[in-house]
């Protein structure tokens, strides 16, 4: 049994340390965890758990290879701890989109910097970073609109000489495309 809970995801050991002495003994509680990963990995949805717990003994059996058949009363507690499971590990993800997001915003506030050094130095270089910049964007966690993207931009082609006017237009126009427009792919016209 040791093997089993060593195999076993974070989650459910600590399932089996809060349950020790509670429930059913360490050694049924880990039987019920071993069975309710079998039962989530197999079924991968709540709902599927949901109507795989009302079918009869035999069904749920051919359903979910590999699954210990003398459960009775704790097959509820493997439904419900796979269930669990899985809205565990979509919480995970939500929280892994929310850092991958963060992570976005600061690599579009560092393309902005890298902007403001390239214009109009190496306005072909620039052009290519602010189609760049307005391919991350999308709302901050923070709060912080996608439209201050726009007005850095508007910032920048304020800050150009007469003689730069042709990428100041360029730069205005992807700063009004970023504030009016959800469709953020191809905003510098190329």
């Amino acid at each position: 049994m040791e093997k089993a809970y060593e195999q076993l995801p974070e989650f459910f050991k600590k399932w089996i340390s809060k349950m020790d002495g509670k429930n059913y003994g360490r050694a049924v509680d880990t039987l019920i965890a071993k069975d309710a990963h079998l039962v989530a990995t197999t079924l991968k949805t709540p709902k599927a758990i949901q109507a795989w717990y009302q079918l009869r003994p035999k069904e749920q059996m051919r359903a979910v290879p590999g699954l210990n058949d003398g459960h009775g009363q704790s097959l509820k507690q493997v439904a419900n701890l796979a269930i669990r499971f899985l809205k565990n590990q979509a919480d995970l993800g939500a929280e892994r989109q929310s850092s991958l997001k963060t992570l976005a915003m600061q690599n579009a506030d560092t393309m902005m910097e890298v902007l403001a050094y390239l214009v109009p130095r190496d306005w072909p270089k620039a052009k290519s970073l602010v189609d760049r910049v307005c391919k991350t964007l999308s709302r901050d966690p923070n709060g912080r609109d996608i439209a201050d993207y726009g007005n850095r931009l508007d910032k920048l082609a304020d800050s150009l000489t007469n003689e730069h006017q042709d990428i100041a237009r360029s730069l205005r126009d992807s700063a009004s495309k970023i504030r009016n427009s959800d469709h953020r792919t191809n905003l510098t016209g190329k």
